[in-house]
């Protein structure tokens, strides 16, 4: 129930209106017919907070900052996850936001190489761009799952090369 009183349609009508039976029955029909509408809009701040929305609106939650699919992940880490890329969006396809990635997926150490920098045409030393990811250890959700989750945030231009690596 919303903190709204049962009425309160009805007791906005103007006098004369709220005397007519037909009118005040249609209010009342609206008034309870809206009041799930007017409760999913209370509720919305809730719903688009990653800490307390319902576990299956995380996925669309992160839409909204484009987060990659990350079903691989435990609840926890997914949640986290959100959150670290909606503070870091405008660094998105960026070699921190690649880090925040691969951190929701691994715990211990690992390298994210990439070739950096904008460069004019024809004056970078790399012939292609290539982003490196090194991990030593299996990530949350498995190796293909990481390795999915970042071809789909590394920009199409650039290679990926996943490496596992001992110690």
């Amino acid at each position: 129930m919303t903190g709204r009183s049962e009425g309160w349609l009805k007791g906005a009508l103007p006098v004369a209106m709220q005397d007519d039976q037909l009118i005040s029955q249609f209010a009342s029909l609206v008034e309870f017919m809206s009041e799930d509408i007017q409760q999913h809009i209370d509720e919305f701040r809730v719903i688009a907070d990653c800490s307390v929305t319902p576990t299956d609106l995380i996925s669309w939650l992160g839409s909204f900052v484009d987060a990659p699919v990350t079903e691989a992940l435990d609840e926890h880490d997914r949640r986290r996850l959100l959150a670290d890329l909606g503070q870091g969006l405008r660094r998105r396809s960026t070699k921190a936001h690649i880090e925040t990635v691969v951190g929701a997926y691994v715990d211990g150490e690992f390298d994210v190489i990439d070739a950096g920098g904008v460069y004019r045409s024809g004056s970078s030393s790399e012939v292609a761009s290539k982003v490196v990811v090194r991990i030593r250890q299996e990530p949350d959700g498995g190796v293909q799952a990481l390795e999915a989750t970042l071809r789909a945030i590394v920009p199409a231009h650039c290679l990926l090369e996943l490496q596992t690596v001992e110690g």
